[in-house]
């Protein structure tokens, strides 16, 4: 499990300095490898992938690359195309992860989401930061709209992923803010991003004020975000929800969609026993 994997218990294992600080492990090639795999097919949901292009892609020879997937695919996990000869992410996978999925306490915040999203009419994704500072889809709730904001399960946003970013980092220590402004590398999304470090430390420093993440345009074109951390009975961010639509929805419904998100939080956090920080309640 990653520092802030799905616990039955609490949702998250402690997170320390020690261990943020840790050099990292020694790794197994040949399970490396695999993951890497995995990884490769889990970004591509719909289509089928190649031997060749897998290969190629992630500079595994070709007879161990086809050893791994032969692999995966006895267990479930991958499916061949004997006529395309192509490769996909199966079911399997689900089977084998399915405890994650129904932990008490990811039950008792997808249903709490779901109800946000029916009072909203808005989509919401929940996410799960991980060890490399990206943050992963575990649960995608839509609303009953002809055209809907949606990302697979599985889905990757990377570590400046500005919505989820900020209501992840902007209620951490000073200190664990500015080594992640150190690592950073900007990436212009769009034309809307922001890419200078005083432009962010001032968005971190609104988003602690106004209690909340706000994005409009900064990752996707024309789509807007608000986002707030979930604690876990550490104290430390075990995940983070975004409710997402449109750019000519969503603004208009600011005043009344932020303080239903609030509300459901309090409800979430009351559920699953959570400690979250004096920083965070202080500004509510």
């Amino acid at each position: 499990m990653s520092e802030l994997g799905i616990s039955s218990a609490e949702g998250s294992l402690p997170r320390t300095a020690a261990t943020e600080a840790a050099p990292p492990q020694k790794l197994v090639p040949a399970l490396e490898r695999a993951i890497a795999v995995i990884n490769f097919l889990n970004e591509h949901p719909a289509e089928s992938i190649s031997l060749a292009e897998i290969s190629g892609t992630l500079q595994i020879t070709k007879s161990h690359c086809r050893a791994i997937l032969m692999t995966l695919v006895q267990f479930g996990w991958v499916k061949f195309d004997e006529r395309a000869k192509t490769y996909q992410l199966y079911s399997g996978m689900l089977a084998s992860g399915s405890s994650l999925l129904t932990s008490p306490v990811l039950t008792r915040i997808r249903e709490r989401l779901s109800d946000l999203v029916q009072q909203t009419g808005f989509s919401c994704v929940l996410t799960q930061p991980q060890a490399d500072g990206s943050f992963v889809i575990i649960e995608n709730l839509t609303a009953n709209r002809s055209m809907d904001v949606s990302h697979p399960v599985g889905f990757h946003f990377p570590k400046d992923a500005p919505a989820q970013m900020r209501a992840y980092m902007s209620w951490q220590p000073q200190e664990r803010i500015s080594r992640w402004l150190d690592d950073w590398t900007p990436t212009a999304y769009t034309a809307d991003s922001l890419v200078t470090r005083e432009e962010l430390e001032h968005e971190i420093e609104e988003t602690r004020r106004r209690g909340y993440s706000r994005s409009f345009g900064e990752h996707f074109e024309g789509m807007m975000a608000f986002g707030l951390p979930i604690f876990g009975r550490d104290g430390e961010v075990a995940y983070v929800f975004c409710v997402m639509g449109f750019g000519s929805a969503l603004p208009a419904k600011e005043e009344r969609v932020v303080p239903m998100m609030h509300r459901t939080l309090d409800d979430i956090h009351a559920a699953i026993m959570a400690r979250p920080p004096k920083i965070f309640l202080a500004g509510r």
